[in-house]
């Protein structure tokens, strides 16, 4: 995939202008067989922007929606976070890794019997590599 900006133990894949997969490795091998989230891997070149090195970062990816700063080693909320741009609003904008997000929750295996509200897990989302999901929910 064209679309990737990769070090030894880190892999960031740009899947659409709002979409991201993040990746640490610490032996540098990482996971490219199909998930549950993204089956089709045949995404469209996307128009972004790297600077390495740059302002005591390891690597900024830029695209038309957020703006990832990455110091290097493994994935914390000082060595990586997000900028949405745009300002959607006043609060909000920054998400520093590992924060959680809103999440509507994990699915049930059957509504059988089922008479009210009934409780669910947390979803895939908080936990994904991806972590997709905060830029979405300001965007979408």
């Amino acid at each position: 995939m064209t679309n990737q900006v990769r070090g030894q133990q880190y892999r960031f894949t740009i899947l659409t202008e709002r979409l991201l997969r993040m990746e640490y490795s610490a032996d540098g091998q990482f996971e490219d067989r199909t998930t549950q989230m993204v089956q089709n891997r045949e995404f469209t070149e996307v128009p972004y922007q790297v600077l390495t090195a740059h302002n005591h970062f390891e690597v900024e990816i830029i695209t038309n929606y957020y703006h990832l700063y990455y110091k290097g080693g493994p994935f914390a909320a000082d060595t990586l976070y997000i900028d949405v741009n745009y300002r959607y609003s006043d609060y909000h904008n920054r998400w520093h890794f590992g924060e959680s997000v809103e999440n509507l929750g994990g699915t049930v295996r059957t509504l059988d019997k089922a008479d009210g509200v009934i409780p669910l897990a947390p979803g895939l989302w908080p936990t994904m590599v991806l972590r997709q999901l905060m830029i979405r929910q300001v965007l979408f």
